[in-house]
């Protein structure tokens, strides 16, 4: 299990990364105070919203028809930035639902169950999401086509913030503290607490449909990082994840 969960954790660390580098420019202001435009993106409402985020330009035709010299509008640049990645955010997809997976695996009892389960639905969630972004970089606005990305992308959410949220339970653990304690349990802690805090803040957001669900998202760098090193050096959690 460790090795495996290894593998995968830093196998979502890197395509996370790549994620991050591809990241689209944005000019103008995001709907509902969002700041990041592949959140925003995905959690349009309506037409309108679309046209505020992906802008016009590519679903009319209009790239790639502008004289020599003359500068591409700003969403031409921007879609083929979010098309690539959407594309790479597959790979991150199946990076961190494996691991979700099994960290779920690694669990004993029904919250561990209930991590297996859901891993992959979130995962699949994902993907439909993605295929809505895909279709509305390169189609006309519509409420039809906002309600295709925005509906895989709420269960998405609700159901990585349930994920992050139960995880806490893998880093935490309170025999281990009960032995004694040591710098690495404290390490430990603070990744659950990452873990936890994200869902949470997912879940509020979701509920009060505001962009604290980037806030949420945000955590997880630190708590996949942190897990990173844990399961390269901290022999206490190894032990344990070997031995469930």
């Amino acid at each position: 299990m460790h090795r495996i969960l290894l593998i995968t954790t830093i196998a979502t660390v890197l395509s996370g990364l790549l994620c991050t580098v591809l990241k689209p420019n944005h000019e103008g202001p995001l709907p509902r105070g969002f700041r990041h435009p592949v959140i925003a993106a995905e959690l349009v409402m309506n037409a309108a919203e679309i046209e505020q985020v992906y802008g016009t330009s590519a679903q009319h035709g209009a790239c790639g028809t502008a004289p020599a010299g003359a500068a591409e509008p700003w969403d031409c640049v921007a879609m083929r930035m979010l098309r690539l990645n959407t594309w790479a955010d597959f790979l991150f997809i199946a990076c961190y639902g494996s691991m979700l997976f099994f960290l779920g695996r690694s669990l004993r009892g029904w919250l561990g169950l209930a991590i297996t389960v859901l891993a992959p639905l979130a995962a699949l969630a994902d993907v439909v999401e993605n295929i809505g972004i895909l279709r509305a970089t390169v189609e006309p606005a519509s409420d039809a086509l906002a309600a295709m990305i925005r509906t895989p992308s709420l269960v998405k959410w609700t159901l990585l913030g349930l994920i992050w949220t139960a995880l806490w339970r893998r880093f935490f653990d309170l025999a281990a503290w009960r032995r004694g304690l040591s710098a690495w349990r404290f390490v430990e802690a603070a990744v659950g607490g990452f873990y936890a805090a994200g869902g949470l803040l997912c879940l509020w957001a979701l509920m009060d449909d505001n962009a604290l669900v980037e806030i949420g998202a945000a955590l997880l760098a630190p708590a996949f990082i942190g897990q990173l090193i844990i399961l390269l050096f901290d022999r206490g959690f190894i032990e344990r994840l070997d031995a469930a």
